[in-house]
């Protein structure tokens, strides 16, 4: 038979009571020495907290909702991996949905079921929901019905009004910043590849302001857009070649990784032919030949502050707010 509370309480020499602040975080005043020998008893018994019966008593789930695009996205696992860690920290859990966005040439193929997503949450009583994509039209149409506090990551401050905290990195300067080091370092012909989806806006504005502020033309057929994957950095790169490029801003670190492996099947020397620039800095950039040059964008950060952001909204009322998280170059082989 399962351990209980009452039985911790009996072999501890305390009451349930005492047990009861101990496991559930209202334990000011209760000494170190009692403390510990309570966790060592529960682990002695091997007692499992029914998270049910909590969830009814003190009307809170202590779980958290995540909606994704694609779970599988190596920047996602990151992103993942800063919430779950902040969650536990705070002893709570996480529910994560994938909305499967399959994005091309600016249609979803496969229908924005981030709505869908949103409402099964909201159904199972999660205290508070992080979102990837506040724009989206699936993320709008749920939104009446959300009666949780609400997180989003977006790559930069939402200029619509919505009543949800919001953790964000500037992409638009990111990628002025990224296009004007190729032209600091010689570039003149630059492309740009990245992914048709709701935040390549702000990536393609920063690359296109850049060009102009240097004196240089912006050229539609130098842009190729697509998904935020290797194969669309394999595409793009056979794309632009054909106007003589010398130099590529990508959407994302995987699409630069898809146009070194291209180039290097090409025969085309990095970075003495053409220069390559990523965004996102995921492990797997230092390890390409040559080592990618990328932006460094602080992905664990960017899960673990929307994660705590939201759990001090529902425990303490912390007002929702407003991040900007910071970004830098990290100079490797390929510019």
């Amino acid at each position: 038979m399962a351990a209980t509370m009452k039985d911790i309480a009996k072999k501890a020499g305390v009451s349930v009571t005492t047990v009861s602040k101990i496991f559930n975080n209202r334990d000011m005043g209760i000494s170190e020495a009692t403390k510990r020998r309570v966790y060592e008893i529960a682990d002695e018994l091997q007692y499992v907290p029914n998270s049910v019966a909590k969830s009814l008593r003190m009307k809170t789930s202590y779980m958290l909702g995540v909606v994704l695009d694609d779970i599988s996205d190596p920047f996602y696992s990151l992103f993942m991996r800063g919430i779950t860690e902040t969650a536990s920290k705070n002893n709570f859990g996480v529910l994560f949905c994938s909305a499967n966005i399959d994005m091309e040439d600016g249609r979803n193929k496969k229908g924005d079921n981030r709505a869908n997503a949103i409402k099964f949450l909201s159904s199972r009583m999660v205290d508070g929901i992080i979102l990837d994509k506040l724009a989206s039209a699936g993320s709008q149409e749920a939104m009446p019905s959300i009666k949780c506090p609400v997180i989003a990551y977006v790559d930069e401050k939402n200029k619509e009004k919505f009543n949800v905290g919001q953790v964000y990195v500037d992409t638009k300067t990111a990628m002025y910043d990224a296009a004007g080091l190729l032209i600091k370092n010689g570039c003149r012909n630059i492309a740009f590849i990245s992914s048709k989806s709701v935040n390549y806006q702000e990536r393609a504005a920063g690359y296109r302001k850049a060009l102009e502020d240097h004196g240089l033309s912006y050229r539609e057929e130098l842009v190729y857009l697509k998904k935020f994957d290797v194969a669309t950095g394999k595409e793009g790169l056979q794309f632009v070649l054909q106007r003589q490029v010398d130099g590529i801003v990508c959407g994302n670190d995987q699409i630069a990784i898809g146009v070194l492996d291209e180039a290097g099947k090409r025969g085309i020397k990095v970075p003495e032919k053409l220069k390559v620039i990523g965004l996102d800095d995921l492990w797997m950039s230092q390890f390409t030949t040559p080592a990618l040059t990328t932006i460094h964008q602080p992905i664990y950060e960017m899960g673990a502050e929307t994660a705590q952001m939201l759990i001090d909204n529902i425990n303490k009322g912390t007002p929702l707010y407003e991040k900007k998280l910071d970004y830098h170059i990290v100079m490797r082989g390929s510019v």
